[in-house]
Order: C-alpha cells, then structure tokens, then sequence
C-alpha cells in the first residue's frame, strides 16, 4: 500500500471513535489515546501527500538573513539596516493625518475603523470618507474653542480615553490642524496625570466618557481651561450643569492646516519607572518614520508585491462570517487592544491606515479580549511576550503529565518548524487539529502575521507560537524615546532570542559601560544607542534627563545592553520578569538587584486561585520542606496570609527557579528572594 493509500486507512481509523471504539471494544480515553497515536504515525508517513489539498502559506525567506547590518563606521562600529526604504514613497506626506489621507485615496468607501458599545451590540464600521469627515469636524471644533495653534505658540490638546475610533481620529485632527496631542492614561496613575496636565498645560482635554471627564477636572480644574466629551449621555448632563458648561455647535467647517514635518506634533509620557514621567517629544518627522518601518514590517509578511514574498492566501476568509464577508476580501484587519497612548499601537494603527486597511477596537477591556478576536478575526496579531507566555503555559497545563500527549505535541512542533525553516506555513494535519487549530481559532482563525514587541521570547514560547499559529513571528525591539522601534526580525528568522536588523533610517552603535565592567571590544556587549529621523530631541521641559539621554556623539542612549550577532542582528538580554511570568502563578514580576545584596530579587503578585491550587497539590512537600511544620491550612488562609508565609515563598521561589532552569538562565540571573505582595 502507498503511503497515500495507508495514510487515510490511518485517517479514518484516527477520526472515527465510534468505529474504533465498536471495533476494538475500547473505553473512550483508550480510543482516544488510540487516535492520536494513528493520527502521529499517519503525519509521519503522508503529511506532503495532503498538504496541497488544504491551506498552506508560502512565504519566500529574507535575502538578507546571513548578512542583516551594514558597517557605515567601522572606527565605531556604526551600523545600519540592509533593507531599502519604498522608493515610491510620495514626498508630500509629511504628517501623521498625510498618513490617513493615503489609505482615503485607496479605499475612500470601504470600511476604516470600527467599534460596538458591548458585546451584545453588532459593530458599527466607518469608512474611510466618513472618518474623514469626523476628523474635519472635531479639527474645525477645536479650532473654534481653542483658537489657531501654531509652531511658535503650540496648543496643547490631551486625549483621554479607552481606544476607540474617535481617540484616532481625534489625534489625527490635532495632526491636520497643527495641534499638539498629549495623550493620558489610568496606568500613569493620579499622581502622575497630575503632573502631566500640570506640566504641559493643556487647553482643552478630550475625554471618551462624562465619568472620565469628572475624574480628569478634579485633577487639573486650575489648568485645564476646556474639557470635550465625546459620548453624550445623562451624566454628561448633570456634569454640564455642575460646570455650567456650554454645548457647541459647529456649522462652519475650517480647512486643514499644513504642519511642517519639524513642528511638534506629539508629546507621549513614559510610565516614570525612574521618577516622575518624561515627556518625551515628537514631531511630524519623529512619527512618520517609525511607521514607514512598520509599513515595511507588514509588506514582507502580508501584502503581494513585496520583495522577496511570494504568497498563496488561505481561501474562504468570508466564509460566512457576517463581519468578515460584508466588509470584502481585500483589505485586513488589525485588532486594536494595546494603549493608543504608546508609540508601538499607534504605528500599528498608522500603518494599516496608510494602506487601506480596517481596524477594529476592544469593546471593553482585556478580559473580552477572546471574544472581541473571534469576532472581528483580525489577520494581524500585535502582542507583547507576556501574552503569548500565558497561551503557552495554558496549552502546557492542559497536556498535564501524560507523556504521551507531550511526546505527539513535541514530534507537532518539530515538523512545524522543519516545514516553516522552507517557507511552508501549513495549517492541517491531525496533529494540528489537535494541538494547534483550537488555539488559532480562539483568535478569530485567521491570524497571517504576529508581531512581538517589548522583549524576547524565549525560545520555548517562540517555537509554540510559530507551530500554533503557522505564520511568520516578527519580534521587534524598541523604546518610546526612539519612536517605538529599533529593530525587527526578518521573514524567515528561526532563531529565538534575537531582536533582528536595526530599523530603516536608523544608525545603532554600542558602547562602553564601565559601571558595569563592560567594554565592547573586550565582552562584545555595551549599551545600545541610536539615531536617526525617529529619535526625540529630548524631553519636554527637562533639560537635564535631556542632556543625559544622548552621548558625546548625539546618539540616544537606550539604556539597555546589547550585542551583536555574527549576521549582524541584535541580541538584547532576555528580560528575566517576562520568563518568571509566564508561571501560571504569576499575575505581576517585578525582577530587580538588590545593591545590598549580591544576588536577584522578585516582588510577585500572585494568581491566587491557581497558587491555592498548587500549594494544595504540594501539600505533602511543604510538610517535609518545613522541618515538620503542619500542612497549611489553604482554603481557610487569607490572601495575605499566604503571602507572609515562608513555605508559601519558598515553594514560589522553588517554582520560578525550575522555570528560570528550563529558559536557560544563568545562576546569577536566578531570583534567590521572592517578595509576595498582594
């Protein structure tokens, strides 16, 4: 029998458990347990038999990958991209509202940005003409109440909100009217808003809902002169009569403002992990060139045409789905769920405009994440590791101990990554039914890229992701004084734990760290910096951290230590948080060095729910590690009972070293104290 032949004898045998289970007189999980081992040896046997007749990306890999930097100043060691920029690239769009009226021209009635008031609510879609005449309208409206905005005078306008179409299209009228956006967020913190609105002084704040607004004019009621709300509702009302606020109502429309690519054109905030917040400057300039990269980025692993790409997409992306089939096939669809109020979604968002594209927004919050991506079954995934590490250790935890399960899931991987090293993104096979097809269509089903961003993954995580989803996984590697990315990973990079070839129309060298006892000629590693048209001219108001965010040189110091690859990509050091958080005990790591100290130490906010599990499941262990102290009393025990024990800590601390172990860590990058908090 040829293989064909023998692998359907194997297909039906592995697919019918009733016909197994009639034949052989076999309890269920024996059938089971029976069908994947026929559905291993049947993919073993026969997989390039059947795999043209079901959905398969191919993908040509990246000619650059053996050679990804080019030396400009070898006394310094200067380096830049290989990747040429679009050399059609129309010269009069300089600002980030040029960036819009792109996509406008390609796609005027189609489908722009989405969004639903709830779950139970279908999505309400705007087209590209109709988000225009938003932009327009909002421009023309803060025009009337704030007055022209110019670059020796520059007004201020912060946005306040969740995203939502009218967060974009606000920042994109500030863009057409020479405004300056200053964008807010919760996760700043009171304190920190505070200090934000005091600081740039904002003449008017847009605000998404009335209860935002409240919360905003409680903080800057001395320097905020105006407040928008975009949702009218009855608080709306009673907020109004509290302010004895007015209702606006414009007739006239004013036309567009050319900005000049050199005019300020955003200040973005950072977390203030080292103090207070910095408010770090943008200009037209600044924005744009991040997201020519992020163009570049999207080219090489969706749209025909590119260089270097050669794709057959998967057919049937309107089968039926409703959102999906009215919308039409040619455009794509991003998913809008990471902060507008960082540089790296704001790319994201940019770049799909400029082409095009439809973008759909969270409705609620991360906790609708899975719902709202089964709904609008975006074909980009943006993400950061921490995420990934979660559908990871959720797939590990359902194959449990069965050896088995791991041994077929493992032989799964493995074939995927062999097939993917060609080219070949393939998405069937009876080991991708059961490992990999569940997961892809949590997310809609219909994911052609991922795009990492804020640190590595490990190598564990990278090969899950890439077998799971069966499409290229770019990692990128960036900081918001530098407009959001650095670097990037090329089509076709198969090897973990790399940032990829610096970013088009950047400059990357490293340099020494003494404090460290790092020399780069000597250890090959130093901290990264850069320059180039996306790096700020510093902070606002702030000359000081001004002065030393650059070197002698004028390049930007990003803080973070780097080397070089052989093919001349990045390599940053793993971050140790996002490993340790990849525990399904792990909510929040903080991982830091204690100078008092000569090893790591980590602050974790437990899952508390899956640490009870897992502190009862150890029970007997805690008995015979805590020197014949008695179990611990774990349903009866608070929150932060458990978090002042030391069996608790101790079993934690055990836990986060085997996964530290298992990524390939190092001793001294091993946490040896854990600081529970609640």
């Amino acid at each position: 029998m040829n293989h064909l032949g023998l692998h359907y004898c194997f297909l039906i045998l592995a697919m019918d458990s009733w016909l197994v289970e009639k034949l052989f007189k076999l309890p269920f999980d024996s059938v089971t347990m029976l069908s994947m081992a026929t559905a291993s040896v049947a993919a073993y046997f026969s997989y390039q038999c059947y795999s043209r007749l079901f959905n398969v990306l191919y993908y040509e890999p990246s000619p650059f990958l053996q050679n990804q930097s080019i030396v400009v100043d070898p006394e310094e060691d200067i380096r830049t991209t290989v990747l040429e920029g679009e050399t059609d690239w129309d010269p009069n769009i300089v600002t980030l509202y040029d960036i819009f009226t792109k996509g406008l021209k390609i796609a005027p009635t189609l489908p722009c940005l989405g969004k639903r008031p709830s779950f139970e609510e279908p999505i309400r879609w705007y087209t590209y003409e109709e988000v225009d005449d938003h932009i327009r309208c909002y421009g023309s409206a803060l025009v009337h109440i704030c007055g022209d905005s110019t670059a020796q005078s520059p007004i201020m306008i912060g946005i306040y909100g969740p995203n939502s179409p009218e967060w974009v299209e606000m920042l994109m009228a500030c863009s057409a009217y020479a405004f300056v956006a200053v964008p807010l967020y919760d996760t700043l913190g009171r304190e920190a808003v505070a200090h934000v609105c005091h600081q740039t002084q904002p003449r008017l704040i847009v605000c998404h809902t009335a209860q935002l607004a409240r919360s905003i004019l409680q903080l800057t009621d001395s320097t905020c002169q105006y407040c928008l709300v975009l949702t009218q509702d009855e608080e709306l009302e009673q907020l109004r009569l509290e302010k004895s606020g007015d209702v606006c109502q414009i007739i006239d429309l004013d036309e567009f403002k050319k900005a000049n690519p050199d005019d300020l054109c955003l200040i973005g905030y950072t977390s203030g992990s080292s103090g207070v917040p910095k408010g770090v400057l943008f200009t037209h300039r600044n924005c744009l060139q991040p997201i020519l990269g992020g163009r570049h980025i999207w080219y090489q692993a969706v749209l025909p045409g590119a260089p270097g790409f050669v794709k057959v997409p998967f057919p049937a992306e309107s089968d039926g789905n409703p959102i999906t089939k009215k919308l039409g096939p040619e455009q794509h669809v991003h998913f809008s769920y990471l902060p507008l109020a960082h540089c790296y979604e704001r790319i994201n968002v940019a770049t799909f405009l400029s082409v095009g594209d439809r973008i759909g927004f969270i409705t609620r919050d991360t906790n609708g994440l899975i719902q709202d991506m089964q709904d609008y079954r975006p074909h980009y995934f943006s993400t950061v590791p921490r995420i990934l590490m979660r559908v990871h250790a959720q797939v590990m935890q359902r194959l449990g101990r069965s050896k088995l399960l791991h041994l077929l899931y493992h032989q799964a991987v493995a074939q995927k990554l062999a097939e993917q090293a060609q080219g070949v993104y393939r998405r069937s096979g009876l080991l991708d039914r059961l490992f990999f097809k569940p997961v892809r269509d949590k997310v809609g089903g219909n994911i052609k890229t991922i795009v990492s961003a804020s640190a590595p993954l490990s190598n564990e995580v990278m090969n899950f992701t890439r077998a799971a989803f069966s499409c290229p996984v770019i990692e990128v590697y960036g900081l918001t004084e530098m407009g959001g990315i650095l670097s990037a990973t090329l089509l076709g990079e198969m090897e973990p734990g790399r940032t990829g070839t610096p970013h088009l129309g950047l400059q990357v060298k490293l340099i020494d760290v003494p404090e460290m006892n790092l020399y780069v000629k000597r250890d090959g590693l130093g901290e990264i910096c850069v320059k180039g048209e996306a790096c700020t001219k510093g902070y606002y108001k702030d000359e000081a951290n001004t002065k030393d965010l650059f070197e002698p040189g004028g390049f930007l110091r990003t803080g973070d230590i780097g080397t070089w690859t052989k093919v001349g990509e990045y390599v940053t050091p793993n971050k140790v948080e996002d490993l340790y958080a990849s525990s399904v005990l792990v909510n929040n790591v903080f991982v830091d060095g204690d100078s008092r100290e000569t090893f790591v130490v980590a602050v974790v906010e437990p899952n508390f729910p899956e640490l009870r599990k897992f502190l009862i499941s150890q029970a007997d262990s805690i008995d015979r590690g805590a020197s014949g102290l008695r179990s611990l009393d774990v349903e009866n025990l608070s929150d932060g009972d458990l978090c002042r024990d030391d069996r608790v800590r101790h079993m934690v601390l055990t836990e986060l070293n085997a996964i530290g172990k298992a990524g390939g860590l190092k001793g001294f990058e091993q946490v040896r104290l854990t600081i529970i908090h609640l």
